[in-house]
């Protein structure tokens, strides 16, 4: 039975900070129940006071390049022979200013990062003592045995994957249009649950379809007890699904009863750039292989929502150009009844949305940011 780890099992929100954070409790767990009080002292004395966008993590490409190629890949990956690596030089760059910044984590993506292997280690090496890995992203292609597996998870244990201050980090297996053996990803799951206990890192599973009806998440439990001889350890396993379709071009490609959430609700109760922890990390910027960075990290992300280059542009430079973005300070104070005048014709208590992502992505092409005052 499919145990309902996903969406918000957790939501905190920097304004209410009475409401008591339960340490390991999420997928996007924390270690410590001061963890807003923490970092909201971290980020005030870095920051401007004036600042309301102040990320926890940043999704960080480290590689456009992948091994397989999907028909509707959000993140619009590469061949690995011909694709952009983030340098050494620019990691550690963005770790520094991380850190300086107070921003506790990174969450590592591609195409796929195991692709470029090296540099994943090094990466994560540098991260150690700086700032959190708080998600890794993989299509588990490199767990073809279990010995293969538990070969690469050892690494990423021995280079500091686990050695976090704030968050538990996770590993996410990506199940979706994926054509890796679901062989393979049981076998990570498998030595992962060997090398890691579950206050060391969350395992997650990312299928791209409805929850609880895909049928790939059938085959994969089918496959786990063919292997093991045992049932899926549902309790123990976490997922993500629709989030990642629910915004951009795959909208046009899956065809799924959309959850009726009106967008005032997704908007002012949750935030789109709030800070909140649990079953997601927002705000959250995406840092993409070629430098370009995004103020956050949805698929598809619309050029207008692009604060600069991380080649080009220091960190301080990229989060002032999203705390002086008009629409992104309008959604992170709730706004929306200001957001209201500025758009014609549409009313925004007629629409309903899926999730902040898709909130966020229908709010930002409907919207003339260059009005807004």
């Amino acid at each position: 039975m499919i145990v309902n780890n996903s969406y918000f099992v957790t939501q905190y929100n920097q304004d209410n900070l009475t409401q008591p954070v339960i340490p390991y409790q999420g997928k996007h767990a924390v270690k410590t129940a001061d963890f807003f009080n923490i970092i909201s002292a971290n980020q005030s004395s870095s920051m401007p006071e004036s600042w309301v966008y102040r990320p926890l993590k940043v999704e960080v490409e480290i590689t456009n390049g992948c091994n397989i190629s999907c028909p509707n890949c959000g993140m619009s990956a590469k061949s690995v022979t011909n694709c952009d690596i983030l340098p050494d030089k620019i990691l550690k760059k963005i770790i520094m200013e991380l850190s300086d910044f107070g921003i506790p984590g990174v969450s590592i993506t591609g195409g796929e990062p195991f692709t470029a292997f090296s540099n994943l280690l090094a990466f994560i090496n540098e991260c150690r003592g700086a700032v959190d890995v708080v998600k890794l992203t993989t299509n588990a292609f490199w767990a073809k045995t279990y010995h293969s597996a538990k070969e690469y998870l050892q690494q990423l244990k021995g280079g500091g994957f686990t050695e976090t201050k704030f968050f538990r980090p996770v590993l996410l297996l990506s199940i979706g249009e994926q054509s890796i053996p679901l062989f393979n990803v049981v076998n990570a799951l498998i030595a992962a649950r060997e090398l890691f206990n579950e206050k060391e890192l969350a395992l997650c599973i990312s299928s791209l379809s409805e929850r609880f009806e895909d049928d790939k998440l059938a085959k994969l439990e089918a496959c786990y007890t063919q292997i093991t001889g045992n049932a899926f350890p549902w309790p123990q396993i976490f997922l993500t699904s629709r989030n990642y379709i629910a915004a951009g071009n795959a909208l046009n490609t899956y065809n799924f009863p959309q959850r009726k959430i009106p967008i005032q609700k997704m908007v002012k109760a949750w935030g789109c750039f709030s800070q909140t922890i649990g079953s997601f990390v927002v705000p959250t910027p995406l840092i993409k292989a070629n430098g370009d960075v995004f103020s956050c990290s949805v698929f598809g992300m619309p050029e207008k929502l692009k604060l600069g280059n991380i080649f080009k542009n220091s960190f301080f430079e990229l989060l002032e150009s999203a705390n002086n973005n008009p629409y992104i300070r309008v959604i992170a104070k709730g706004d929306l009844p200001l957001l209201q005048s500025y758009i014609e014709q549409i009313k925004l208590h007629d629409i309903s949305v899926d999730n902040f992502h898709e909130a966020c992505w229908k709010l930002i092409n409907i919207v003339d940011v260059e009005k807004i005052k």
